[in-house]
């Protein structure tokens, strides 16, 4: 099983698996700074846990600068999801 996630982290794959969200929108929800959401996105886009809209529609990957990050609409990806369900959050 892999290393277990932040549980902020945990709480944004559980928002993201029944809706795509902003990066503003994560942070309102979750009530934490922007900066935070930022930090903790672009740790799940690393680890291939979300993706952004855009993405599903190239097959590069880019870097992540602050404003990439500003721009996206989030969404789960099929390998968060799976997370989710070894660790029993998701059913």
């Amino acid at each position: 099983m892999k290393k277990k996630l932040d549980p902020i982290q945990e709480i944004m794959l559980l928002l993201l698996a029944t809706s795509v969200l902003s990066t503003d929108r994560i942070a309102t929800t979750l009530w934490i700074d922007k900066q935070l959401a930022e930090f903790h996105i672009r740790e799940l886009v690393e680890l291939r846990y979300i993706g952004s809209l855009f993405d599903i529609f190239t097959t590069k990957y880019y870097t992540y600068d602050m404003d990439y990050l500003n721009e996206q609409v989030w969404l789960i990806e099929q390998k968060g999801r799976k997370y989710l369900v070894d660790r029993g959050l998701l059913k």
